[in-house]
């Protein structure tokens, strides 16, 4: 199953504990509203491999895994749809955001916040600086290290994008709260599994 690649786009996750990805374009960082949950598309790989039985017409046949995999892409798509006349992509927005809530950022740990390879995050980045909306700079601490800024195009440009909550709120808005509960501490718990038998080996 092939992964789609947009502009070194893969799928990007907040660093919310599992839970929370950041929505809307508030500088307060404690102001967040849920969108999908940051690993799902990792999970939902995991899951997609391990459990799933293959395409069937018959919706009970479809698993866990693939209902996960379907949610995110179906959030996915319609985040980059939102921000395609603003020429940026889902994972582009999700380094914009962290600039704007948490402030100059260590290329480094900026990695590590969004859980994206050196690779991948280094194509976005390049991106960006590209189109004027990121400075990159050496680091004061150590001149190895990347220091990542906004720029006053990146600071205009994101007052101009839309808020994203929308896509919560069409997913999720009125389905009852326990059943949210049990979702997210499924999945939540799904993912610590796999992540631990994978430290394992």
């Amino acid at each position: 199953m092939q992964t789609v690649n947009r502009e070194h786009e893969n799928p990007a996750p907040e660093q919310r504990a599992n839970l929370q990805v950041a929505a809307g374009h508030r500088r307060d960082a404690r102001l967040t509203i849920r969108l999908l949950p940051c690993n799902i598309c990792k999970l939902a790989n995991e899951l997609w491999e391990g459990w799933s039985l293959g395409e069937r017409s018959d919706a009970e046949q479809l698993t866990a895994g693939t209902w996960a995999k379907r949610c995110y892409f179906a959030g996915r798509a319609l985040m980059d749809a939102t921000l395609r006349p603003y020429d940026l992509g889902s994972t582009q927005w999700y380094v914009l955001w962290h600039l704007t809530n948490f402030g100059p950022t260590v290329q480094r740990d900026l990695g590590r916040a969004l859980s994206l390879e050196r690779a991948t995050l280094s194509g976005i980045v390049a991106t960006l600086v590209r189109k004027g909306l990121l400075n990159q700079s050496s680091s004061g601490e150590d001149q190895r290290q990347r220091l990542l800024t906004l720029t006053t195009a990146g600071e205009t440009l994101w007052l101009e994008l839309p808020d994203l909550s929308f896509i919560h709120e069409t997913a999720f808005g009125g389905i009852d709260e326990a059943d949210l509960i049990t979702t997210i501490r499924v999945l939540q718990s799904a993912t610590e599994r796999l992540q631990n038998l994978l430290r394992k080996e």
